[in-house]
């Protein structure tokens, strides 16, 4: 197929991101759904301009693995309380990574199904492990004795349940 120049890509990626935003709403997925894609698939684009591939169909499974370790390694942006960006040498978290892992996927099962390229290379792609978080919300131990000390234990099922709960 013909090759694009890097504003024919972008010319011809917006017309496919608006046509994946039409699917989007037919699912009835939320705007904001869409512009958390779009902002990620953004990134994309900009790491598809940096490695200068021209099309979505030259996009294979290696490409996605360059993706994955170029968005692990890009300095993260955050916002001091001034509100100017601020660049850390941080890698970016799990969370983040898998997040725009999904969006980049979601966008090849679409180009997928709408015949748009014949095989999608997000397939194989491996996913960060995402750490196992606590819960943010636990007992102070006052409202654990207290909860723990609420059956009635001069009853047969009140003892149960002191029981239970001490277990």
């Amino acid at each position: 197929s013909k090759a694009f120049t890097p504003s024919r890509m972008n010319e011809t990626f917006d017309l496919l991101l608006s046509r994946y935003k039409q699917q989007l709403e037919l699912l009835n997925y939320s705007a904001r759904t869409f512009v958390t894609r779009a902002s990620y698939l953004r990134q994309f684009t900009r790491f598809l301009d940096e490695v200068k591939i021209t099309e979505v169909q030259a996009v294979t499974a290696a490409v996605m693995n360059d993706f994955q370790r170029w968005l692990f390694y890009l300095p993260v942006r955050r916002r001091t309380q001034t509100g100017e960006p601020t660049v850390h040498g941080t890698a970016r978290a799990a969370v983040t990574l898998n997040r725009t892992l999904t969006a980049v996927r979601g966008f090849f099962r679409f180009l997928k199904t709408e015949g748009y390229i014949a095989r999608d290379p997000t397939e194989e792609l491996e996913f960060a492990r995402e750490p196992q978080r606590l819960p943010r919300n636990i007992l102070t131990p006052q409202e654990a004795r207290k909860i723990v000390e609420t059956p009635d234990t001069s009853t047969h099922i009140g003892y149960r349940d002191r029981v239970i709960l001490e277990v």
